[in-house]
């Protein structure tokens, strides 16, 4: 952090009332409890640090926590995480145990090997939460953007759930890619001073008169940027100011002043230059460690007070740079055999049993040919690095390790081990940028093979089309050659392409997809989940559903129980589908959930993010609304984190069977015409289907049976049994019958082969709806009878709907009709499945009857997540166990409970369970 004099710290703060108005103001309501976070964006030297240092003035009765990025340790795993823990670890222990073993595991206090990622981030808000409770904490954060990852994902977490404590959290960075992560949270861009402001700001600093000529052109090409105003005027002479001989035109703000860093270093002694050498390769701050490192090199221990001279740098309890671009400087001002010297004594003053990462790093550093023995020490940290959930330390590990590793084909294959490493913690593109750097020797077509399979992920990961899928066949031809279990591996992420793409894949891709395949030597395949997940999605391809349905049944039982593929994003996505076509509700739930837990338990986000976008269907599904919701408010908090594209399709069909969003309809229309464009066929098809649904909801069957046709115009997997029921309903609705009969044909083969009642209701249901008289009145009972017992509860639920709209009209028997419309009101209005609610409401107007009122008090007036606080503690979980599911503070809970206890004129716990729509009803 930048530690200004305080005559420098009033000068830069000119010009800055704004901004100071912010902070005080976020500081006042972190006082009344009401915490909250901001980001100061803006250049090098702009003054956000000057902002931070100045905030201290006005933090009376704070507890302060101060955080530091460095350039240097952005790939060590949690690395900044310690320093923001640390004058808080005696509190750690009074944690929760989960919390607890996941923050240890994090900051390396146990022998924990995982730290499981989202415990880990509770765990700091508990942990801030509990300090708070005895003095107001603010958290200053600077250089934000060489955070590492994991610290930066933790801190936006915390900043997003501070809204009930005496926490106030202020970040300093600027724009780069890391610190897009930010984005979703609070900010106020720092940007250039005015002409005037800056003018006074240079005019305070210059000793002498300056040539207003002069003046003008610095204010100019400095842009604003008070640091840079300053620096200039510090390291140029007044006569050469006075002329304006000495001042450059200006690159950019950030090479000027490192240019301008590197000539003040330059004329230091040498043992000067060392000491800071020293301090820049060492980000830590760590004085004791300098010291020590100093008296290795013999550098006279005067050096230190010439430095701190110099006021670039300020040496007491820690090491603190003036500013990021000196500690830049200082690192690269001498040659490389100086760096190789002082990375040396860095690594012999490091203890290898308390921190064997940073030693091997410092090793490695200093290394000047290829050692094995140092290689197999930096692959060694690697694998403690992925152990801890660090896979982008673990990649910065791996790529000094295959540098210096001297036998070209262990080279490779650590090369591109960094390279996966990369890829799995959800960054392609340093993932490409490795492997373009990889060699790969003659004598090693494996490891070509797998090169060019990772390639062809990452640009399917970013990309999603075909051109992409058809990388990944050409990844599995090559590889089938040389392995058939990885080619099979491969042919299975190709198959995942082809069902993303949907019906913008090329007809000849299935002939492609079935002769590599065939092109598979036998038994190459393993028995197990990828032998039947394989064999079972090839012939789905070719010879359809019910051919398939007995392997793709296997398939969907043998990944339950498998562990092993459980990562495995392009798997999740075959099985997912899998399992919605076979209506096989108990296996998809089952799954899905333990993908969702193994995933969230490995800190797998990619894998996550994909698992809580199926869990947010199958809670849908059983009509649990509420935590759909905060499935997929989960799955979008995880996708602002990692970079791949958004996958917004549960998002589109949860907001359909709501049916209250504002602007809906020009919401899914837009986002039809964003997937025409990427060419992104699975999201066509669930826009149409989106829209046939709201559609049916709000009575324009017209325009639904067109959006459902189109929607089940492609044989699309894990789609079918979400659009016919669609389809056929507007098809009857609109007295156009025929239009359904193809489907009706195709509903009842597949009816046969997956025979569950989830299956079975909807078939009865469908048919009902385009027969007559006796006999569509016993098939709408016994669609009933089926979907009852199912999980199908929305689907029962519009049974009951139409069954009552059927008997209304058709034969007019307006009591029974009532039964079943009050039914189906009761049922629609508890699930939030508002615009089916209103429908059934309008029916029942129509038979001479209004809705039942509600005795018990609803959750109406309740926010999202007030419901789902709500829910979880009429289920019986404690304030504390709440807390740990909604990865919120427990005095969180206890603010929300308060909320909850006023909106619903209630008094205690107990009385939640009476209320209407908390708990929904599933089966066992």
């Amino acid at each position: 952090m930048i530690t200004p004099s305080a005559a420098e710290a009033s000068s830069r703060l000119l010009g800055r009332g704004r901004e100071t108005a912010a902070l005080r103001r976020l500081l006042g309501a972190a006082r009344r409890g009401n915490g909250g976070a901001l980001v100061l964006r803006g250049e090098p030297g702009i003054g956000k640090s000057a902002l931070l240092h100045q905030l201290l003035e006005h933090a009376e009765g704070f507890s302060v926590l101060r955080v530091e990025g460095y350039e240097f340790e952005t790939d060590l795993a949690f690395a900044a995480l310690h320093q923001l823990c640390r004058p808080l670890i005696d509190g750690i222990a009074q944690l929760p145990g989960a919390q607890r073993t996941a923050l240890e595991a994090a900051l390396a206090l146990s022998e924990e090997s995982a730290p499981h990622r989202f415990r880990a981030a509770l765990a700091v808000l508990s942990l801030l939460a509990e300090a708070a409770a005895e003095q107001p904490v603010l958290c200053l954060v600077d250089d934000a953007q060489w955070l590492d990852e994991e610290t930066l994902h933790t801190l936006c977490f915390v900043a997003r759930r501070l809204g009930s404590e005496r926490v106030a959290l202020v970040i300093a960075a600027r724009e780069t890619d890391r610190a897009a992560v930010l984005a979703p949270l609070p900010s106020l861009t720092v940007a250039g001073l005015d002409d005037p402001t800056a003018r006074a700001l240079l005019s305070s600093h210059v000793l002498g008169p300056l040539d207003p000529r002069v003046s003008d052109r610095i204010v100019v090409e400095a842009r604003g940027n008070p640091l840079a105003l300053l620096d200039l005027s510090h390291s140029t002479t007044p006569e050469r100011l006075a002329g304006g001989f000495a001042i450059p035109p200006m690159r950019s703000v950030t090479m000027t002043l490192q240019d301008d860093y590197h000539k003040r270093l330059d004329v230091l002694p040498l043992d000067t230059q060392l000491l800071l050498l020293a301090a820049a390769a060492e980000p830590t701050g760590d004085s004791s460690l300098l010291w020590r490192v100093i008296h290795r090199l013999g550098i006279n221990p005067s050096a230190a007070e010439a430095a701190q001279e110099t006021g670039l740098v300020t040496i007491d309890t820690r090491v603190r740079f003036r500013h990021p671009l000196v500690r830049s400087a200082a690192y690269t001002s001498l040659s490389g055999r100086e760096r190789r010297q002082v990375h040396q004594a860095l690594a012999d003053e490091t203890s290898a049993a308390v921190d064997p990462d940073r030693r091997a790093w410092h090793r490695g550093q200093a290394a000047l040919a290829p050692d094995e023995a140092i290689a197999a020490d930096l692959h060694a940290a690697a694998n403690r690095s992925r152990a801890r959930g660090g896979a982008a330390a673990a990649a910065a590990f791996l790529t000094l390790a295959a540098t210096l590793t001297p036998d070209p084909d262990r080279r490779a294959a650590r090369m591109l081990e960094a390279a996966q490493a990369k890829h799995d913690a959800g960054s392609p593109s340093v993932a490409l940028d490795l492997l373009r750097s990889l060699t790969v020797p003659a004598g090693a077509p494996f490891l070509a093979a797998r090169a060019q399979s990772l390639r062809a992920q990452i640009a399917f990961d970013s990309r999603r089309d075909d051109p992409s899928t058809q990388l990944l066949l050409r990844a599995a031809h090559t590889m089938a050659r040389l392995d058939g279990e990885a080619a099979a591996r491969t042919l299975v992420e190709a198959l995942a392409g082809m069902i993303f793409v949907g019906r913008f894949t090329p007809a000849e891709r299935k002939q492609d997809i079935a002769r590599a395949a065939a092109a598979l030597p036998p038994g190459t395949v393993p028995q197990g989940a990828l032998d039947t997940l394989f064999r079972g999605t090839i012939t789905r391809l070719l010879d359809g559903h019910v051919a398939a349905a007995p392997l793709l049944r296997q398939a969907v039982r043998d990944y339950g129980r498998d562990s092993e593929h459980q990562h495995n994003v392009g798997w999740l996505w075959i099985v997912g589908s899998a399992a919605m076509d076979l209506c096989d509700e108990e296996a998809w739930a089952a799954l899905i959930d333990r993908h969702v837990q193994l995933a969230r338990r490995a800190g797998a986000l990619t894998a996550l993010h994909v698992g809580l976008r199926y869990q947010t269907l199958v809670h849908l599904h059983a009509g649990a609304f509420d935590q759909a919701s905060a499935c997929a408010d989960e799955a979008a908090l995880i996708a602002e984190t990692i970079d791949s594209p958004p996958l917004s399709a549960s998002d589109l069909t949860l907001a359909a069977w709501r049916g209250t969003e504002e602007h809906l309809s020009t919401r899914l229309n837009l986002r039809l015409m964003e997937a025409e464009t990427a060419r992104e066929g699975r999201l066509v098809t669930v826009g149409h289907y989106a829209r046939a649904v709201y559609l049916n909801s709000i009575g324009h069957h017209g325009e639904a049976l067109r959006s459902a046709e189109s929607a089940a115009a492609h044989d699309e997997m894990g789609f079918h049994t979400w659009i016919t029921p669609e389809l056929v309903e507007a098809a009857a609705a609109t007295g156009q019958p025929e239009r359904a009969q193809s489907v009706i044909a195709d509903l009842r083969e597949r009816t046969v082969a997956n025979d569950t009642d989830w299956a079975r209701g909807l078939e009865l249901r469908c048919r009902a709806l385009l027969a007559d008289g006796a006999e569509a009145d016993a098939m709408f009972r016994e669609a009933l009878a089926h979907l009852s017992r199912s999980a199908a509860r929305a689907q029962c639920a519009r049974t009951h709907l139409l069954y009552g709209e059927w008997l209304s009209r058709r034969l007019h028997r307006r009591t029974e009709a009532g039964t079943h419309l009050h039914t189906a009101h009761a049922l629609l209005t508890s699930m939030g499945a508002h615009g089916f609610a209103a429908r059934a409401k309008k029916a029942l107007k129509a038979v001479g009857e209004q809705p039942h009122a509600v005795a018990a008090p609803t959750v109406d007036h309740l926010t999202p997540q007030e419901r789902h606080v709500a829910r979880l503690v009429a289920t019986g979980l404690t304030t504390k166990e709440a807390a740990a599911e909604l990865f919120v503070s427990p005095r969180t809970i206890d603010a929300h409970l308060r909320n909850i206890f006023r909106k619903l004129g209630i008094e205690s716990r107990r009385q939640l369970r009476g209320v209407a729509g908390l708990v929904p009803r599933l089966p066992a």
